[in-house]
């Protein structure tokens, strides 16, 4: 093995596939008629009715998978959403890759107030000096404990458990529109951990650029 370790700030987020547009939402709303053809207006007009109203099953034929490559406290926090269907990495059948979280020199490192009531400061350059150098030290170590198990023949689901949370894994989750809407709701927010957060932002610009009606009209609605 023996491969060389990386480390990352970046929350990786693709889109694998969709089905469905803007359109679809209208048409079925309408599945009875059918008769919206392509006139914008009437279509766009009817995604931002509907969801002013509050009816969501027509959000619920379009779909998006989404493609997440985070380290594991992070896919702990998107796994909770059981709305979105979940494929992952694992490392119980496949060897694990030694690619590991450091925060950023931006991510704020100090909470302030009360739980649930709190908010989030820069910290000192010892505090930033000391994060970096132990989640650094800390990848090493368990890596080179990780790799040495696995050379002595131990199994992948045993030799895994000495490695750390800021380890990355790949995790697929799909899910219509209205589970999407849900998700975002969560964890794009100013109050989500903020590596969580990141990876909703990108999140809510794919949902953005490929449904820009229903995107925006829930946006006005929220």
């Amino acid at each position: 093995m023996s491969e060389e370790i990386e480390y990352s700030s970046e929350m990786g987020v693709e889109l694998v596939a969709k089905m469905g547009d803007d359109k679809m939402v209208a048409q079925a709303a309408r599945v009875s008629t059918l008769g919206l053809e392509n006139d914008r207006e009437k279509y766009v007009g009817l995604v931002k009715a509907l969801m002013r109203e509050g009816h969501w099953s027509p959000f619920m034929h379009p779909t998006m998978t989404i493609a997440f490559d985070v380290p594991l406290f992070v896919r702990s926090q998107l796994v909770t959403h059981y709305s979105l269907a979940r494929s992952e990495f694992s490392m119980r059948y496949a060897e694990a890759k030694p690619k590991f979280y450091v925060p950023s020199k931006h991510r704020k490192l100090v909470q302030v107030g009360k739980s649930l009531d709190y908010r989030r400061e820069r910290g000192t350059d010892e505090q930033k000096h000391h994060v970096q150098l132990a989640h650094e030290q800390q990848a090493i170590l368990a890596w080179a404990e990780y790799e040495e198990m696995i050379e002595a023949g131990v199994a992948n689901e045993v030799a895994r458990n000495v490695l750390p949370q800021s380890t990355y894994t790949t995790l697929w989750l799909t899910g219509n529109l209205r589970s999407w809407m849900s998700f975002l709701s969560n964890r794009n927010d100013p109050h989500a951990e903020a590596e969580t957060h990141s990876a909703a932002a990108a999140v809510a610009a794919i949902f953005a650029y490929h449904y820009p009606v229903t995107y925006s009209a829930w946006n006005e609605n929220r």
